[in-house]
């Protein structure tokens, strides 16, 4: 989606992980912890505002981040998604089969 209803750092909008999890040194100098996915990531490029300069920890993070977020969003809305079933929408029985295949304790 284009990430207006979507938070850049806190919400698991790319792979099922927030990003301030896979990038912890960005998301610890980042000036606005709550920016939208669609304020930070402009077809144009990027538009993330830091409190201080990259060290070679955060310039490492930032190049991967590159890589691994796509520009340009695409402009369709936002949306929710259940990725145990095929179409993409949840039912019981999707769920009951991913609780089926947990091991047993």
């Amino acid at each position: 989606g284009n990430g207006s209803g979507t938070q850049f750092w806190l919400d698991p909008w790319l792979d099922g992980e927030p990003l301030r999890m896979r990038f912890p040194r960005l998301f610890a100098i980042c000036d606005d912890l709550a920016v939208l996915v669609s304020a930070a990531a402009l077809d144009e490029g990027w538009n993330i505002a830091f409190c201080r300069s990259f060290g070679p920890a955060e310039v490492h993070e930032w190049a991967d981040l590159r890589e691994v977020v796509p520009l340009p969003l695409s402009q369709d809305p936002d949306t929710v998604s259940w990725s145990l079933s095929p179409s993409g929408e949840f039912s019981v029985s999707s769920a009951y089969q991913a609780l089926c295949r947990l091991p047993v304790l």
